[in-house]
């Protein structure tokens, strides 16, 4: 007997089996792709040689290939006269360039000696000496001023915490008294006047206003000084403009001629930039390594790809080189190798489907136990454990599929029993007196009846058919004083029960009791 905990246990083993097959399978293609890629570009290599040969030789060549030729040498025929007019008109360009770098640097030369003239003119003027006096000496009483303003705004922040801090001076001063702001009367009035006498208000009063308004005033006299050095920076540069006025000649000359040469050094770069591109593509095709060298041989390759290996035999004999034989054989041993490969991987892609079917079939078989509950351990099975190892093999082989292996096991399920209450008095059967339970498969139990002491005897019948009642037995009773031990005790007085018999027959009789 097999319990449904055990083979839902054995399912998970064999699908985490498979499930590494599939794991090692699928590296395994993965592989033979590396390798087969591998294979490709060493074809391709090797067609490449192939074809090199077959177009360093020139014979036989198709007319496609030769086409493709003809135009590469056109182009390079093109390129090469494009990079001598390149190399002319860089060389003009450069001589040319010469004469306008002169210009600019003469330019440059004469608005230095001008600015160095005016600089001579404007030092020995009187007026603009006079005027840079003052400018200096008005900069040195701002930061005597501002110093002197920093001082003050230091001593009205401390000094003036003392009148702040006295109660009956901040009283009055919040009051407004002395000012349009009182509006004090009556005998508040009164008292205030006799406060303001008895602390000398007027007077502290005065000090502290004159206090607070001492860094105002130097701010003041800050900005009428700062207004009177600007004032004079003007006059200043005035007098240097008007000084300066013959420079604006001499910059105009400068900035055309630097346009001129901006100009022509854009030209010279457009120049180079055709040489080096005209020159780039010369060397390529002198190298074979020009993208139209390499349209050729991509075609010429797929020409002979194309071929069949007798063809290829026949161009390689027509040469005088051994190159295009040795790549030859080398391509006939890749085609070898890549055909025994592209067998492997159709031989493992199969399998990889095989593996996943296994899988399925597996996957399916644990739900269909899950759905019915026969995964726990109540679940039970009437198979040996040799019949259960052989049905899961067969499944997970993919010998087996999950439908056939579901009817396989469904036949071999094995209902539960129906449970019964013993207890002192005879005991009794959960359900109808005396009546049985009818099987998953027809039939029924056959009861024997309650014996004596109160216990039960039982037997199970599996029947392909259909039926009626078939338990038999039934209640019994005694009394002591007929000394009849027929099971039961003195509460039960009643004798017979129901019958039960095979498919055609009950026996039994109805409730009976005796005295």
């Amino acid at each position: 007997m097999i319990r449904g905990s055990t083979l839902s246990t054995h399912l998970k083993e064999h699908k985490r089996k498979i499930e590494g097959e599939k794991t090692a399978l699928s590296r395994a293609i993965v592989e033979n792709e590396t390798r087969l890629e591998s294979l490709r570009r060493d074809e391709a290599k090797a067609l490449a040689r192939f074809a090199g040969v077959q177009l360093e030789d020139g014979g036989n060549l198709p007319a496609s290939i030769r086409a493709l030729i003809e135009d590469r040498d056109r182009a390079f025929e093109k390129a090469t006269h494009a990079l001598d007019i390149a190399e002319d008109e860089i060389r003009l360009l450069e001589t040319q360039r010469t004469p306008l770098v002169a210009d600019l640097e003469a330019a440059e030369a004469a608005h230095a000696t001008k600015v160095a003239e005016i600089d001579g003119l404007i030092g020995a003027d009187p007026r603009i000496a006079a005027l840079r006096a003052e400018y200096e000496e008005i900069g040195r009483n701002l930061d005597a001023m501002a110093d002197r303003h920093r001082r003050a705004e230091e001593d009205a922040l401390e000094k003036g915490k003392d009148y702040e801090q006295d109660e009956f001076f901040a009283y009055l001063r919040n009051r407004g008294y002395g000012t349009d702001a009182y509006a004090g009367s009556g005998l508040f009035r009164t008292l205030d006047r006799w406060l303001c006498d008895l602390i000398g208000y007027r007077e502290a009063a005065a000090d502290y206003e004159r206090l607070k308004s001492i860094p105002d005033w130097i701010a003041t006299r800050l900005k009428e000084l700062e207004d009177k050095r600007a004032e004079r920076h003007g006059l200043i540069e005035q007098e240097r403009a008007r000084h300066s006025a013959a420079l604006a000649p001499l910059l105009d000359a400068i900035k055309k001629a630097q346009q001129a040469l901006s100009h022509h050094d854009a030209a010279l770069q457009a120049a180079r930039l055709n040489e080096s591109t005209a020159s780039k593509f010369v060397d390529a095709v002198a190298k074979g390594e020009d993208p139209m060298q390499r349209k050729i041989v991509s075609a010429m390759v797929e020409k002979i790809a194309a071929e069949k290996r007798e063809s290829l035999r026949v161009l390689a004999g027509r040469t005088s080189s051994d190159e295009d034989d040795a790549a030859l054989g080398e391509i006939e041993e890749i085609g070898r190798k890549r055909l025994r490969l592209a067998t492997d991987a159709d031989r493992m892609r199969s399998d990889l489907a095989s593996v996943d079917r296994r899988i399925a079939a597996v996957g399916d078989v644990e739900s269909r136990l899950k759905r019915k509950g026969w995964d726990k351990r109540a679940a039970e099975f009437n198979i040996s454990d040799r019949e259960h190892d052989d049905l899961i093999l067969c499944l997970a082989s993919g010998h087996m599929t999950a439908d056939t292996f579901w009817v396989r096991l469904h036949s071999h399920y094995r209902e539960p029993e129906p449970e019964f209450d013993h207890g002192t008095s005879g005991g009794r059967h959960q359900g109808t007196s005396g009546a049985g339970h009818t099987g998953g498969f027809g039939g029924g139990y056959v009861g024997g009846g309650i014996t004596d002491w109160g216990t039960r005897t039982e037997t199970r019948r599996e029947e392909s058919g259909t039926s009626s009642w078939n338990t038999g037995g039934g209640f019994g009773g005694r009394n002591d004083d007929d000394d009849r031990k027929t099971g039961g005790s003195d509460s039960w007085n009643t004798g017979g029960g129901f019958g039960g018999g095979s498919d055609n027959t009950s026996t039994g009789g109805g409730f009976g009791g005796d005295d």
